[in-house]
């Protein structure tokens, strides 16, 4: 594959195209390029999921390299500016972080620098996500991402979740997938597609009318195991492939 890198994002286009789907991962990476990158505290966050979603990044890319689809890798991280956020979220950039023993302040923005983010990291990653659906006419947008297996004290059991908002037919089709590969899937779990959180797979699909708009949900300690790992790509290969 062809990969290309720039601030924000880095695209990794097929030599040759099946037509099967885009792939997206909105909190791929934990980047913070000048001037911001003194200004989160990386130490403590850096190699949490508040920061990025861990292990998705590579699944993401032996995917796309499987389909042979072009892949899109947000690789600043969401402590700047979450890209699966509409621009007036109040979540769109975080001020505090509160998990298991941690109770930590986000840096007060500066004058304009809310506008910043928004410039030059936020505004090119989607338009670059809206160039791949110019050129590549899929009928497919899957946007993937990791979650924790213990959240605020809370245990979460599932390995994965389908979420979507309108398209239920195409998550009836990923959720079957990876059941049939033993996976434990839920529909719109751990969040719901229904609540926003497929914010950025669902603009996107609908701004160039794609069929399909889903976001996958893996649990972060299950994507260090090889053979889910594997189960997983298989899993989405045989839906992608279903629904095109």
């Amino acid at each position: 594959m062809l990969t290309l890198t720039c601030a924000s994002h880095q695209t990794h286009l097929p030599r040759s195209h099946t037509l099967a789907a885009i792939i997206t991962v909105e909190h791929g990476g934990t980047s913070a390029p000048y001037p911001w990158r003194h200004t989160l505290d990386f130490k403590t966050l850096g190699r949490t999921h508040w920061a990025s979603d861990l292990h998705i990044a590579p699944l993401a890319i032996s995917l796309a390299e499987r389909i042979k689809a072009p892949c899109i890798i947000a690789h600043f991280s969401r402590l700047l500016i979450d890209p699966n956020r509409e621009p007036s979220s109040a979540t769109l950039i975080p001020d505090h972080v509160v998990d298991d023993g941690l109770h930590l302040s986000m840096p007060a923005l500066k004058q304009g620098e809310r506008r910043e983010r928004i410039r030059r990291l936020y505004a090119p990653y989607h338009k670059a996500v809206d160039c791949l659906a110019l050129h590549y006419h899929t009928s497919v947008l899957l946007s993937l991402h990791s979650f924790t297996p213990l959240y605020r004290g809370i245990p979460r059991a599932h390995e994965a979740g389908v979420l979507f908002n309108e398209d239920t037919s195409g998550a009836a089709v990923f959720l079957d997938s990876l059941r049939h590969q033993g996976i434990d899937a839920q529909p719109n779990w751990p969040y719901s597609g229904r609540d926003g959180f497929i914010f950025s797979a669902e603009t996107h699909a609908r701004r160039h009318t794609m069929r399909h708009a889903i976001e996958i949900e893996l649990r972060q300690d299950r994507l260090e195991d090889s053979d889910f790992v594997s189960r997983s790509l298989s899993a989405l290969t045989t839906a992608i492939l279903s629904l095109t």
